[in-house]
C-alpha cells in the first residue's frame, strides 16, 4: 500500500514567468512486505512540469517498507489571473494499492500575478 500526500497543492498567486517549487511525498507502508516500484509519474497542466529535484524516477524507483520518494513540482503561470485558475493533476501509478488520494491523483492549483 502507498500513501501520496498532499492530496492538494497550492501554489497560491505566483508572479508571471517566475518558478514556484512545491513537494509531493509519496511513502510504501511499512508493513509492505514487497518493493513498490513507481510504475508512472504523470503531470497534466499548463505551466506545470517534473521539477529536477524529483527523486522518484517512473520505472526505476522501489520503495521498501516505510520508504518514501519525492515528487518536485514547478509551477510557471504564463500571465496574471484573477485566483488561482490555473489547474493540473499529478498522477502516480505503482505496482501497489494507493490507499490516498483516490487513483493516486493529487489536484494542482495555482495562479499568475
Amino acid at each position: 500500500m502507498v500513501k501520496i500526500a498532499p492530496r492538494k497543492v497550492s501554489f497560491g498567486r505566483t508572479a508571471a514567468d517566475t518558478v514556484a517549487v512545491k513537494i509531493v511525498k509519496v511513502k510504501a507502508k511499512k508493513s509492505n512486505r514487497e518493493p513498490v516500484l513507481v510504475a508512472n509519474i504523470a503531470i497534466d497542466g499548463a505551466g506545470y512540469s517534473i521539477a529536477p529535484a524529483t527523486t522518484c524516477i517512473a520505472g526505476v524507483t522501489e520503495l521498501a517498507g516505510g520508504d518514501k520518494c519525492l515528487v518536485a513540482i514547478d509551477f510557471t503561470p504564463a500571465d496574471p489571473t484573477k485566483g488561482e485558475t490555473d489547474t493540473g493533476t499529478l498522477t502516480v501509478t505503482t505496482n501497489a494499492e494507493i490507499s490516498k488520494p483516490p487513483g493516486g491523483i493529487v489536484q494542482l492549483e495555482g495562479g499568475g500575478k
